[in-house]
């Protein structure tokens, strides 16, 4: 590899993106809606997800961005495994690694910061070019030593180093770099002599000689003794005085003895600075740029380790096509549920004054996974259930998984095979806004008017109780019609929604309207115990399966659940007037 192409090579490789696809029609793309951002809990994903709080924004634009390019999320799929397959070694190597690259950032473009000042400007590129020189040597040792590395990404970034480090420059450049730093280490002090007029007042100064030592003054007892010092020609007769200690004073210094001084170091600083020059392609730029997107990977890492401490399975998914438009997923959860037990456990434990690195939490006994089918056989669902059977839960699971895959960051789930989707919306159930023109059903059917104007058949579309403002009759008539109008169009869908009878149409709707997005009914199951009496009590299982609805919607256990049942309100009042009783006697 020539120097024409290394230095090709370090501006255009990314580790987020092939070489041959161009970033910059990603960059300014914002798909996700406030309110999508909103109902599938971005925020806090995208705050677990990042290194830290100053990468918070560059994941979330990861997220929102909705990378529609299966090439693009293989590839960082892969470069991804590569990480959690050498956790210890690739992340706490990049963090070692790190540590050098946030010191090149404070050695970049000093002329901003020192003027023209040659000396200074000298001395920190040398120090940039030795950081570099470090970095580089680190990073071909830590990708040799890795040897299992099979991603793409990271064997080319591997190559490339090795490449480098063995090119003619760059070992001529760790061959001068400790040369060059030898004689500026010369310029250490200089000697003055100062011509005095008859008065004994300073009159004329000269720059005599450049030492590689620096003065220092006698000791006490060697003034006090007059005894010889070992290299006395480095020690003054008087105490050193600090000429630079106000920024006033400094600035005066600067522009009369610096300036003298900077011409003269001109002469030993020329030959440094031609050295330096033959390595300008050396850029810092190509180690800032790499550092952020390491970040993102190390951040995602870092997660996927934690959650799978805590119990909860994510998997790498397999890559599909965007025509295939596919998501088939094993035991899919909620990454926002399992975030959140998490988050809880971790409050409860702060509050018995514990260390929550000693967290304990089995996720897989607290959160119920269930499978997720779209291709062929199913693309639409009318999901059905009891309230609090985990239905909304199940669709938030659904989109939350299409964005992490296509941000190229592994699921929730034991094993799947995913196509992007061009676009995720949710339709999610809102409290009604006083101010609102048409009311809440206005607005709702505005929303979904706007989603058939945008959305394709590559979209996901998650709808969650819409239209339920309305009468079950109108809602039934407006629902049926957005059902056929979604299988015409062709795209994945989950709606849940209480209006079993828009499940009980399923046949027709099938039937009536052509597409190859079919229509399929998922219920939110329940085991049902006899109570005695001929009293049933319906336990939620939180299992969503593929079955026809059972129409019904399970108020009365909600209702006993929270005391509302009519037997226990009547309970409830006969009590009620039994203490009023028994106060009134009381009193009398």
């Amino acid at each position: 590899m020539e120097q024409e192409q290394i230095v090709d090579f370090s501006k255009n490789f990314s580790l987020l993106w092939p070489e041959e696809i161009d970033p910059e029609q990603y960059r300014d793309r914002d798909l996700l809606s406030n309110k999508t951002i909103s109902d599938l809990g971005i925020k806090q994903i995208a705050e677990e997800l990042s290194y830290d709080d100053r990468h918070y924004y560059e994941v979330r634009k990861m997220l929102n961005s909705l990378c529609d390019n299966p090439r693009v999320i293989k590839y960082r799929l892969d470069i991804l495994e590569d990480f959690l397959n050498n956790p210890a070694r690739l992340i706490e190597g990049f963090n070692e690694i790190f540590e050098l690259i946030e010191q090149i950032k404070k050695y970049e473009k000093p002329e901003s910061k020192m003027g023209n000042d040659k000396l200074v400007h000298t001395a920190w590129r040398l120090k940039m070019l030795d950081i570099y020189v470090q970095c580089m040597n680190k990073l071909a040792s830590l990708l040799e030593q890795t040897t299992n590395i099979s991603s793409e990404g990271l064997k080319k970034l591997r190559d490339f180093i090795n490449t480098l480090i063995s090119s003619a420059d760059f070992k001529n450049l760790q061959q001068e770099l400790p040369e060059l730093k030898e004689e500026f280490d010369k310029l250490t002090c200089v000697t003055i002599g100062i011509n005095l007029n008859a008065r004994l007042e300073p009159e004329e100064a000269v720059f005599l000689s450049v030492e590689p030592q620096p003065f220092q003054k006698k000791s006490f007892f060697s003034r006090l003794f007059n005894l010889d010092d070992k290299d006395d020609e480095f020690y003054g007769v008087s105490p050193l005085q600090n000429i630079i200690s106000k920024d006033k004073e400094y600035k005066a210094v600067r522009q009369g003895l610096f300036r003298e001084l900077n011409e003269i170091f001109t002469e030993v600083l020329t030959p440094i600075g031609k050295a330096i020059s033959r390595y300008v392609n050396y850029r810092e730029k190509f180690l800032l740029k790499m550092k952020k997107e390491l970040y993102f990977y190390i951040g995602a890492g870092r997660t996927i380790k934690k959650l799978q401490k805590y119990g909860l399975k994510m998997c790498k998914p397999q890559t599909r096509t965007r025509e295939a438009r596919v998501a088939n997923i094993n035991d899919l959860t909620d990454l926002t549920l399992a975030l959140g037990l998490i988050e809880e456990e971790e409050k409860r434990m702060e509050r018995k004054g514990k260390d929550k690195s000693e967290l304990t939490i089995d996720l897989s006994s607290r959160i119920v996974p269930n499978d997720l089918e779209f291709n062929d056989q199913a693309r639409i669902y009318i999901l059905t259930g009891p309230n609090q059977g985990g239905k909304t839960t199940f669709t938030r699971a659904a989109g939350i998984a299409q964005v992490l895959f296509q941000a190229g960051i592994y699921i929730p789930g034991s094993k799947a095979e995913m196509s992007p989707a061009d676009r995720v919306y949710t339709h999610f159930t809102e409290q009604e806004v006083p101010d609102t023109r048409d009311g809440r059903l206005g607005k709702e059917a505005r929303r979904l008017s706007r989603l058939f104007q945008e959305a394709s058949r590559n979209s996901l579309i998650l709808l969650n109780e819409s239209l339920s403002s309305t009468s079950p009759g109108e809602s039934l008539y407006l629902l049926k019609n957005i059902v056929k109008g979604l299988r015409i169009l062709g795209c994945r869908v989950i709606f849940t929604t209480h209006l079993h009878e828009l499940a009980e149409n399923i046949p027709s709707i099938n039937q009536e309207v052509k597409g190859d997005s079919r229509v399929k009914s998922l219920v939110a199951e329940v085991d049902r115990e006899n109570t005695g009496k001929q009293s049933f009590t319906a336990r939620r299982t939180f299992k969503i399966v593929p079955k026809p609805p059972e129409g019904k919607s399970y108020a009365r256990d909600i209702a006993q659940k929270y005391g509302i049942g009519f037997e226990q309100i009547l309970e409830c009042l006969d009590q009620k007037d039994s203490n009023n009783s028994s106060d009134k006697i009381n009193q009398e």
